[in-house]
């Protein structure tokens, strides 16, 4: 007897629930953004600026790691100084935060104080160009060039405290500001101060691009800053090699990095807080991809764990309530199957099977007529025939009012006929009575 298609369709979907307990792990895959192998702060590889962050400690500033322009409200202090060095992500978005940050800075009565240093004039111009006239009204604002040809420059710093510093670095770009122009000559010109009765400002390093193939070579402009008489102010270096972990290694260049903090912010001093942002150097391309197991069955495998934990409290009860449990289960089930819906009883019109050649054929009883089953009970009972227990009892139950049931137990009219024939019995002899 085979089973209606609905129902094998259930029986297999519990099946495939039950053989996913046994199935291999699925991997999610969870994605988090990290800092860009670039100038970041806490980067401590030779691309990093962290032995900058531990210099100006050692200088005596008081150094803040922050994340975000936001953290700068929180900052207990009088004067705050942002260093940018080769911002990595800078958007219009993140540009604009920052410059309504300071704005807040400022009419709190706090001094602002910026140095961004940077080769990419994408970046630094965008910076420049939005704190500019705030930090430094009527003075000219400076932008940066593009990137020099030469891989090597050589770089000549004015400085306060230790005089003229010369250093060697990689490739940079230039400043271009209004009044101040490349200078011919070997010899670097002298540093430019532009006093205003505002704004103070000049250009106080040069960089000398060696190997310019086109005489007469030239002093390009590297280092830019300006200070209003209110406190406060912009510093635009056009080079940030000068100031990351792996230059620092150098001592003279050591000096320098400390020579453009105190340029930029003044001398090390109470309430100064000098702070190194990091939301700029997090790329949001570069994420870091962590495998989680992740099991598809985890529902079931869950109901199993609670299952297992409370196993030996079931057997025991069941132990001990064995008859009432039987029945219980034996009414629900039956209770089930009466209330199922008839796509799911497998409910189907019953189809005429084809006779098959060399056996004899069941006759469909006609209203009225006695069934095989019931033929089967009168011969038994006057001992013409075997009694069969079993098919007696299959007999009863389909005619009982059970409903669905009688489907899972087949339709006993075939196995009543067959045991008629087998016993002789004709359904002509019957007939003729």
């Amino acid at each position: 007897m085979g089973l209606p298609k609905k129902t094998l369709a259930v029986l297999l979907i519990i099946i495939a629930l039950t053989a996913s307990l046994e199935s291999m792990p699925r991997y999610l895959v969870a994605s988090i953004a990290v800092p860009a192998p670039a100038s970041g702060p806490t980067n401590e590889s030779p691309y990093g600026t962290s032995r900058l962050v531990e210099l100006a400690s050692l200088m005596g500033y008081n150094v803040s790691i922050v994340y975000g322009p936001e953290s700068l409200r929180a900052l207990e202090a009088r004067e705050v100084g942002v260093v940018l060095v080769a911002p990595y992500n800078t958007p219009e978005d993140y540009v604009e935060r920052l410059d309504e940050v300071l704005g807040e800075l400022r009419r709190a009565r706090i001094v602002t104080y910026v140095l961004v240093a940077d080769e990419f004039n994408e970046t630094a111009n965008a910076v420049v160009e939005a704190l500019h006239s705030d930090l430094c009204p009527f003075a000219p604002e400076p932008m940066l060039g593009g990137l020099m040809v030469q891989d090597s420059v050589k770089a000549v710093f004015y400085t306060g405290g230790h005089g003229v510093i010369e250093a060697t670095t990689g490739r940079t770009s230039y400043i271009k500001v209004q009044g101040v122009d490349p200078a011919r000559g070997l010899k670097p010109p002298a540093p430019v101060v532009r006093p205003g009765p505002v704004t103070t400002w000049g250009v106080y390093a040069y960089a000398w691009p060696a190997g310019d193939p086109l005489p007469p070579l030239s002093w390009y402009p590297l280092a830019y800053k300006c200070q209003s008489i209110r406190g406060g102010g912009i510093s635009l270096v056009a080079d940030s090699t000068l100031l990351i972990n792996k230059m620092l290694d150098d001592n003279r260049t050591r000096i320098l990095a400390g020579e453009i903090l105190r340029t930029s912010f003044g001398d090390p001093r109470d309430g100064l807080v000098i702070v190194f942002d990091q939301e700029p150097y997090l790329d949001p391309t570069l994420r870091a991809d962590i495998r989680l197991r992740f099991h598809p069955s985890f529902i079931l495998t869950t109901a199993a764990s609670i299952y297992a934990s409370l196993e030996s409290q079931l057997l025991q009860v069941a132990a001990q309530h064995y008859p009432t449990l039987m029945a219980i289960a034996l009414l629900a089930g039956l209770l089930t199957l009466t209330t199922l819906p008839p796509w799911l009883r497998g409910a189907q019109p019953r189809r005429v099977k084809r006779r098959r050649r060399g056996k004899p054929e069941a006759r469909v009883k006609a209203d009225g007529e006695p069934s095989y089953c019931e033929v089967l009970e009168r011969l038994a009972r006057e001992g013409r025939v075997d009694r069969d227990t079993l098919l007696e009892a299959r007999c009863r139950l389909a005619r009982a009012p059970l409903g669905p049931l009688k489907r899972l137990l087949g339709d006993p009219e075939e196995e009543a006929f067959r045991r008629l024939v087998e016993a002789g019995w004709s359904p002509l002899e019957e007939a003729l009575g």
